[in-house]
């Protein structure tokens, strides 16, 4: 059997996803020395229990780290992830389109971050930063090329489609086991990719809706044919 070849991402950054790049840089240099000298950022990140305040569900995606403990790591894969997902997506529906998956992003990880806190299904833990708009990126990109092959850690070659499916998967698994606020977030990025290509009329939502629901059904003749007798042939109602 004859395999696809791995996906060529071809990265060519385009002019916006040259700006946000340079725009979160200068923004995490910023949160570095403002969260250790003027103000502490964990007041802006979205805590679900005792330190949860009315803004942080808006504020937490502008919080790029979080001291004592930063990870640089984690924003470098923030950083990665608009590199390799964000010019293929926004190749295919502008710049305009990248604005409503933002917005769509924005809007379901509030809605869903909300639903787990009341409902305590995510009562501890933080989320903060850009991760939901990556996810969101990412699944847009896999069901976008469900076909293609994608290197794993750049040495295991998997279908797109499946990392999509796995990238829902690990997030609600997170989110079940401990109840994580982060996962919550992030599971909703996946869920706003999701809604996106939907309203493209793209990505799994609308094979299963065209499976299902959408099925063809057989078109029905508004004629009853009557059998008559020799002399009157047949009579169409």
């Amino acid at each position: 059997m004859q395999q696809r070849p791995p996906i060529d991402f071809n990265i060519q950054l385009t002019p916006l996803t040259k700006k946000l790049l340079i725009g979160i840089l200068v923004a995490y240099v910023l949160e570095l020395i403002i969260g250790q000298t003027v103000l502490s950022l964990n007041d802006f990140a979205w805590f679900p229990a005792d330190n949860f305040k009315l803004w942080q569900p808006i504020t937490h995606f502008f919080v790029l780290d979080l001291a004592p403990n930063f990870s640089p790591m984690r924003f470098l894969l923030s950083l990665l992830g608009i590199v390799f997902f964000m010019p293929p997506v926004e190749q295919n529906f502008r710049s305009k389109g990248l604005g409503r998956l933002l917005a769509l992003t924005i809007g379901i990880s509030i809605a869903f971050g909300a639903l787990c806190s009341v409902t305590t299904i995510a009562y501890q833990g933080v989320a903060y930063g850009i991760e939901s708009y990556i996810v969101a990126l990412l699944t847009v990109f896999c069901f976008l090329r469900p076909s293609a092959q994608i290197l794993l850690f750049f040495i295991l070659p998997i279908k797109a489609e499946w990392i999509g499916w796995f990238t829902g998967l690990i997030s609600f698994l997170y989110l079940i086991a401990n109840r994580d606020m982060g996962a919550a977030v992030q599971l909703a990025g996946w869920f706003a990719g999701l809604v996106f290509l939907a309203q493209k009329k793209k990505g799994p939502l609308k094979r299963i809706y065209k499976k299902t629901i959408g099925k063809p059904r057989a078109a029905k003749t508004p004629f009853k044919i009557i059998q008559g007798g020799k002399d009157d042939g047949d009579i169409f109602h």
